[in-house]
């Protein structure tokens, strides 16, 4: 990035007014936009007053250990999208979850993430539905999809797939969750994987029917 006040007053040609950052965080959250994640990892450096991607993934790494509570060991991040070979355990994403449950921002954050059945990444996640117990959790479950696919000889190689965030049960609970799923395996094809797709909404939605 160029060095810090390297602009000056007299250089400016047009100045651009973003919107409030929530709109960001909820184009992230609802549909994955890496490019954009990776983005907002740079951004969080420069309110730490780093400005390189080591520095800010460093900044990040010291506020998920001292400000929620993860441990060093349940996650290990390579950069603001979860691409390649991050990690993050069950137990670290409960905690990320509760910690934000208690921040200032959490509506804003809570309406930035995808709603089962309606929209972003979990649109599409209606399998649920045809059974009449389970259909109440449309809408009432907002969380984070996470999926890691690489490409094999005959098929695709699905190597993890995530889901992680709230639910409002069917008594009136809110329940904080996480739901991963490890090494697969290699599936023919995206239809095979849009069925573990739909068990993981399966899943989640059982879980609203029986609290």
């Amino acid at each position: 990035m160029p060095p810090e006040n390297s602009y000056t007053e007299d250089t400016i040609v047009a100045e651009f007014i973003s919107l409030p950052y929530s709109e960001y965080a909820k184009l992230i959250l609802k549909v994955s936009y890496n490019i954009c994640a990776e983005t907002a990892l740079m951004l969080y450096g420069i309110t730490q007053g780093v400005n390189t991607i080591d520095d800010s993934l460093d900044a990040e790494r010291k506020t998920l250990i001292e400000s929620f509570g993860i441990n060093d060991n349940e996650f290990d991040f390579i950069d603001g999208s979860g691409g390649g070979v991050t990690v993050a355990t069950g137990k670290a994403n409960i905690k990320l979850l509760e910690g934000m449950a208690g921040k200032d921002m959490f509506p804003e954050y809570f309406d930035a993430l995808p709603v089962l059945a309606v929209d972003g990444s979990l649109a599409s996640i209606t399998d649920f539905e045809s059974d009449p117990t389970l259909a109440g959790a449309k809408g009432n479950v907002r969380a984070k999809t996470g999926t890691f696919v690489l490409g094999a000889e005959n098929g695709l190689d699905l190597r993890a797939r995530g889901l992680a965030g709230y639910i409002d049960t069917k008594s009136g609970k809110r329940l904080i969750f996480s739901l991963i799923l490890n090494d697969v395996g290699v599936l023919p094809g995206f239809a095979e994987i849009g069925e573990v797709m739909q068990d993981g909404g399966r899943i989640a939605a059982i879980i609203w029917k029986e609290n």
